[in-house]
């Protein structure tokens, strides 16, 4: 009997035992709370190289993961070759694209290699995955190169979309998109991924730690683009808002506000908050000629009273004719479009304008060449000739945003006496610019005025003009014009007046409105046609238009005069002697944010004269911008 009860005990320990068990694995995730037993991470080090490795990987235990390639990693002078379990290199390499199983948690590290670019070709070839149609032909470049993925448009699959590209071909989503790029580092095959068409897919947006209000989720069906919000509607207070990004702590991929995305997925994008630089204008120099070379030290500088000196002894001291023959402006331009982007967290928060102004005498003849040279290579793009680099300039001036805003390029050029190909030259100046302003001058005295025009032209400061229309307590339905034309007390001059504003008082109980708004020619503001409430003060009644043009304090104050109609009277306008116009108006100075690079050429084909004069319109065009923004 006795035995009976301890069976029994026992029985009833094992079944509480294995409830709490499975208790325990229907309520908490097993991967966090006994990793080991499930997984194992695999981690990438860039070992010495620069830039963003892939991110970690979770196999679980027993499967594979597929190897990826470099990812952001780039390390002058050396080439990227595969993996290692160890930072030596030495043992095993594991190549991308291949399976690995891991064993335990590790840590693969790049390989890199400073031996001459190997001589050999590799191969990625592409197969359908279950689609029908033309597929792309196998592309065989040098080992190392880079190539841009093709889209799959001759591809189809009834019932579904082309997402991308996967080394494996059970893929449920594309590791790698059409147009990206995709680095040779052996043979593979690279598999369409389908997604069904009649899937939707919802992008959420998170303003990570801002206030205001969050933008509204977008859910469309798969294969479909939105434009990801612009940042307007929060804030991040003492914090900049520097786009959007994947991950909420900004190791993910990074999105410029109003940019273009094919959505493919379920997706949450994250506000990045960065700290910013203060407000002003920042100015970063490019020359160049055989190479180029940023004079800023690849990051704009803030101007202000002690760079200022620091930018104009660059110029003199650094800007000289070069003595090397070669001219790469693409390249140039290239370099400064990188540095924009690669500095874009720490921009004003309040950037109005993104500029760039190209000189030029001459037609780009290596930029290419440049481009193919590891170690001048500018964010991993090599480029077949210089065709091809100006298309790809072009695009990014008409397509890049940085910080949210769009690039303004300018170009300037004076045709050398070596070029014969006027079109080609043409050519050249309109593929570094917006479009509408390439310009080319017949001669280097020119250049002064052209760039002094730019420097109009960026609206770095804006004044804002306000006008306080000050009435007595008058009766509603009274008539009150102001005018800034008439310098006597006629009645026939206030009614043939071509500059005025004019209203209706309106009166209920103790508020004032100012209704049914006119204006005369060329007078405008923001109040529109009404109505304007009045604030009292004392026995007087103020109304406000703020940011009114066709007005100017300086020359019209003593001009201005109140006329007024008396309710139901048929009379004309009558002169009201008693206004005075003192303080009637004030003036406000924005300040607006703002980048300029100037990208010079300094090539050999110049003379010393002509560097000279336009080392002197740089030198005054920083001024300009100097005095204009701290007038």
């Amino acid at each position: 009997m006795e035995s009976k009860n301890c069976l029994g005990i026992l029985l009833i320990a094992i079944v509480f035992m294995m409830f709490m068990s499975c208790d325990k694995n229907v309520n908490e995730n097993p991967w966090e709370e006994e990793p080991s037993d499930y997984y194992f991470t695999v981690k990438f080090d860039g070992n010495g190289g620069y830039g963003e490795p892939p991110y970690p990987e979770y196999c679980i235990r027993g499967e594979s993961i597929i190897l990826p390639d470099a990812y952001e990693l780039y390390k002058y002078g050396y080439f990227f070759n595969g993996w290692s379990a160890n930072s030596a290199g030495t043992g095993r390499r594991y190549d991308v694209g291949s399976d690995f199983t891991p064993t335990s948690n590790i840590t693969l590290y790049a390989r890199w290699t400073n031996e001459e670019e190997p001589d050999f070709s590799v191969t990625v070839t592409f197969n359908r995955n279950g689609g029908i149609g033309t597929l792309p032909s196998p592309i065989t470049v040098k080992y190392g190169d880079t190539i841009n993925l093709p889209s799959g448009s001759g591809l189809t699959k009834s019932g579904y979309i082309f997402e991308g590209w996967d080394p494996a071909p059970y893929a449920d989503r594309a590791y790698y998109y059409a147009g990206s790029e995709f680095w040779m580092y052996d043979n593979i095959t690279l598999y369409a991924v389908w997604v069904d068409a009649s899937t939707t897919y919802t992008v959420y947006f998170d303003i990570n730690g801002g206030f205001g209000t969050t933008p509204v989720s977008q859910t469309v069906s798969v294969g479909s683009s939105i434009t990801l919000p612009s940042g307007n509607g929060f804030s991040g207070g003492e914090l900049s808002f520097a786009g959007w990004n994947t991950s909420p702590y900004g190791y993910g991929d990074n999105y410029s506000a109003n940019s273009s995305y094919v959505v493919y997925h379920e997706i949450t994008f994250y506000a990045k908050w960065v700290t910013s630089n203060p407000e002003g204008i920042y100015v970063g120099i490019v020359k160049f000629a055989d190479i180029a070379e940023d004079i800023t030290y690849n990051t704009p500088v803030l101007l202000n009273s002690s760079s200022k000196t620091s930018l104009l002894d660059r110029l003199n001291n650094n800007y000289v004719i070069a003595n090397d023959i070669g001219t790469s402006m693409f390249y140039g331009v290239h370099r400064a479009l990188a540095n924009l982007k690669n500095n874009e967290t720490s921009y004003p928060a309040n950037l109005d304008s993104v500029n760039i102004v190209t000189f030029t005498d001459g037609l780009d003849n290596q930029s290419a060449g440049l481009s193919r040279l590891p170690m001048y290579t500018i964010e991993g793009k090599q480029f077949a000739n210089n065709s091809a680099y100006a298309d790809y300039i072009r695009q990014q001036i008409d397509s890049q945003y940085i910080a949210g805003v769009p690039i303004n390029a300018y170009s300037v050029g004076v045709r050398g006496g070596d070029v014969t190909d006027s079109t080609a030259f043409l050519n050249n100046l309109a593929a570094i610019a917006s479009p509408g302003k390439s310009q080319e001058l017949s001669n280097f005295s020119d250049v002064q005025s052209t760039f002094n025009t730019i420097a109009d032209g960026l609206n770095i400061t804006h004044t804002s003009t306000s006008f306080t229309m000050v009435t007595n307590l008058l009766d509603s339905s009274t008539k009150v014009r102001m005018t800034f034309d008439v310098n006597n007390t006629s009645s026939a001059s206030a009614e043939g007046s071509t500059r005025f504003i004019e209203g209706v008082i309106n009166v209920t109980g103790s508020t004032y409105t100012l209704t049914n708004i006119t204006y005369g020619s060329g007078v405008s503001s923001d109040a529109g046609t009404g109505p304007i409430t009045g604030t009292i003060v004392g026995t007087r009644v103020n109304f406000a238009f703020n940011n009114i043009s066709g007005y100017n304090p300086a020359s019209d104050l003593s001009n201005t005069r109140q006329w007024l109609i008396a309710p139901g009277s048929l009379a004309s306008w009558q002169h009201n002697s008693e206004y005075s116009s003192a303080g009637s108006s004030s003036s406000s100075v924005e300040k607006r944010s703002a980048i300029i690079y100037l990208i010079l050429d300094c090539s050999t084909s110049l003379s010393t004269t002509e560097i000279n004069q336009i080392r002197t319109a740089s030198i005054n065009f920083i001024n300009s911008l100097y005095d204009r923004y701290n007038q």
